[in-house]
């Protein structure tokens, strides 16, 4: 058995997923890149607090060709329920600003 068929078994027994290609879908390849570089733009990583993202921040920043800045306190940012329409969807949603 691969370990696509166990990664899916997994999946499949505790959260009743699997991961599959649409139907019709060719396997992407990447193509080597002109210039060595993979990605041509930043790449924004969101992540829950105390999950370990100051230690990939670290890890990735150890890197001589990455540049992992530091990170930004998003947990105090708010939503603007100005409207009524905004605030019942998040009062149904079970959702606080």
């Amino acid at each position: 058995m691969g370990w696509q068929q166990r990664v899916n078994g997994t999946l499949r027994r505790t959260v009743g997923y699997e991961l599959n290609r649409p139907a019709g879908h060719p396997s992407r390849r990447l193509w080597p890149p002109e210039d060595r570089r993979v990605l041509r733009g930043p790449v924004i990583i969101f992540s829950a607090a105390r999950s370990g993202s100051t230690l990939l921040r670290m890890i990735l920043g150890s890197h001589t060709q990455v540049y992992a800045p530091p990170e930004l306190p998003l947990m105090h940012l708010r939503v603007r329920a100005e409207t009524k329409w905004i605030q019942i969807a998040m009062q149904e949603l079970e959702l606080t600003q």
